[in-house]
């Protein structure tokens, strides 16, 4: 049997995860949108214009994961259950950043498609 250190830390583990993932879902979006060329702009944004973004999904990430019970340990979870869960907390923790960030930065609008290419990328890692 675990001791509670252990699965404490186990959470932990978990969470940092969750937040590599998902900053590096951010950096592919803006590879993929500006640097690959795979898709034409018109202006290019530069990655420091995304930080204040990537601090964003860092603080709500977690507190979406875990209000929706992500991160307890649950017996007998289907592989269907647990995607339809990362799904469902990705898509609330995107729209929620990018509402966040029109508050915030209304000088700056992120491209819609790096925004579409964030939600796709994140959801998959």
């Amino acid at each position: 049997m675990k001791s509670r250190g252990e699965g404490v830390w186990s959470i932990v583990a978990l969470i940092v995860a969750d937040l590599l993932f998902a900053n590096v879902a951010l950096l592919l979006s803006h590879y993929f949108r500006f640097v690959s060329g795979a898709f034409g702009y018109e202006e290019l944004h530069p990655l420091r214009s995304y930080v204040g973004i990537g601090v964003l999904q860092t603080i709500i990430l977690p507190a979406v994961f875990a209000a929706h019970q992500m991160y307890r340990p649950r017996r007998a979870v289907s592989r269907l259950d647990e995607i339809w869960g990362i799904f469902t907390c990705y898509s609330i923790t995107t729209v929620l950043v990018m509402v966040a960030s029109a508050f915030l930065w209304r000088d700056f609008g992120p491209s819609r498609l790096l925004v579409a290419l964030l939600w796709v990328i994140g959801i998959v890692l």
